[in-house]
């Protein structure tokens, strides 16, 4: 009878967040001279992250229509190094950029007139005349005019302890205060 009450006194082992501490740090919708080249960057803001294996990113419409949904066929190799980043984009990146994506899909077409990406279901962006619902909300879309062409929305990283690094406290759920536009 002891014995049973011993093993209840034992507690149960923690939980490990494998793929929670993501934020998307930065968004290109490809341009007029490389419409392939579209991406979408995710970035840990702990270490051992990489347990992307069926998780996903879903871009929408300006109307909030799902334009596709990505998703990453297999764990990142490695140890999840915190302030590592994830590469997802279009067939061309590597062309254009010297890169080669961590998830390479041909689909991967960003509206940069408007639209949203959601990181499942744990953050979203929203940019131009998006007008539809993300889950989490994504607020206020940045650069309300669209993404002008070559150009990107990269987050801001300032509102943590550290100015340099990627922290939770980076995130406020409002794409205008979170993001700008970048070249």
């Amino acid at each position: 009878m002891l014995l049973s009450y011993l093993v209840l006194l034992v507690p149960a082992p923690l939980a490990h967040a494998t793929f929670h501490e993501v934020l998307i740090s930065e968004l290109y919708p490809g341009s007029t001279a490389s419409p392939q080249s579209s991406f979408l960057e995710l970035q840990m803001y702990s270490a051992g992250q990489n347990f992307v294996g069926g998780h996903t990113i879903t871009v929408y419409k300006a109307d909030g229509g799902v334009v596709d949904t990505f998703a990453f066929p297999s764990d990142l190799p490695g140890n999840g190094v915190n302030q590592q980043t994830m590469l997802v984009g279009d067939s061309a990146v590597g062309e254009a950029f010297g890169v080669t994506p961590d998830l390479v899909d041909p689909g991967f077409n960003i509206p940069a007139a408007g639209g949203a990406a959601c990181w499942d279901g744990l953050d979203c962006v929203s940019w131009g005349s998006f007008s539809g619902q993300t889950a989490p909300s994504s607020g206020v879309p940045v650069d309300q005019g669209g993404i002008p062409d070559g150009k990107a929305i990269e987050r801001r990283i300032t509102a943590g302890s550290c100015s340099n690094w990627l922290e939770l406290a980076d995130d406020t759920d409002d794409s205008d205060s979170d993001f700008f536009v970048a070249a």
